[in-house]
C-alpha cells in the first residue's frame, strides 16, 4: 500500500502534479543498475543519471554540484499550474542528509541573497525560524531555498514555500479532505 513520505506534508493540496520518492536520488542509478542483467548495467546507470540530472537542470539546479550531498532518503516534487505566467510554479521538498549542515551549504552557493523582509510582511506569513534565500538563475528568474527542520524546500516562488510551511504548522487538512485523499489513493491502486 502507498504511504507518502514525510515531505508530502509540505505539498499544498492544490498541486497539479506530484512526485514522491523514497530512495536517495544519488543512489537511484546504482539501485536500478543492480536489478538489470550484466550487459545492460552500465547503459542503464548512465541513462538514469542523465534523466535525473536533466530533470534537475530543468528547474535550474545542478544535481551533482548543488543537491547530491544534501539529499536524504526521501522527497517530493510538485507542479502548480499558473495561468498568468509563462512557466508553471514548482516546489521540491527533500529530506536533508543528516551528515550535512544545510545552513552552511546553502550559504556556500554562489550568488545567494536573503529575500527582503518586505516579502514576509506583505504576505503576512509566519515562517518559524526559516529564512528564504534566493539564487538568480538568469536575468528574470530565481529559485528560492528555505531550511525547515530536517527538510529543504526549494521553489520557483517564495510564496509557495511560505504557504507550505504554514500549511504544515496550521494542519489545514480537515478529516473530510484526508478521507477524500485516502479514497483517491485506493482508486489508483485499483
Amino acid at each position: 500500500s502507498f504511504t507518502a513520505p514525510i515531505s508530502s506534508n509540505y505539498i499544498p493540496t492544490n498541486a497539479d502534479l506530484v512526485f514522491h520518492w523514497k530512495i536517495n536520488p544519488t543512489m537511484l542509478p546504482n539501485y536500478i543498475e543492480n536489478n538489470q542483467d550484466q550487459t545492460n548495467e552500465k547503459i542503464i546507470n548512465t541513462n538514469i543519471k542523465s534523466i535525473r540530472d536533466t530533470s534537475f537542470k530543468l528547474i535550474g539546479l545542478d544535481f551533482t554540484k548543488d543537491i547530491a550531498k544534501w539529499s536524504g532518503e526521501y522527497g517530493s516534487f510538485s507542479i502548480f499550474s499558473s495561468n498568468n505566467q509563462l512557466i508553471d510554479d514548482w516546489l521540491m521538498v527533500i529530506e536533508v542528509n543528516k551528515d550535512v549542515n544545510i545552513r552552511n551549504e546553502i550559504e556556500a552557493i554562489d550568488e545567494l541573497s536573503i529575500i527582503n523582509q518586505d516579502i514576509n510582511e506583505n504576505n503576512k506569513v509566519n515562517i518559524s525560524e526559516s529564512n528564504i534565500i534566493s539564487k538568480r538563475i538568469n536575468s528574470n528568474e530565481s529559485i528560492y531555498f528555505s531550511n525547515e527542520k530536517e527538510h529543504l524546500l526549494i521553489s520557483s516562488n517564495p510564496s509557495l514555500i511560505k504557504s507550505s510551511i504554514n500549511q504544515l504548522e496550521n494542519n489545514k487538512l480537515s478529516i473530510k479532505e484526508k478521507y477524500k485523499n485516502i479514497q483517491l489513493k485506493d482508486n489508483i491502486n485499483d
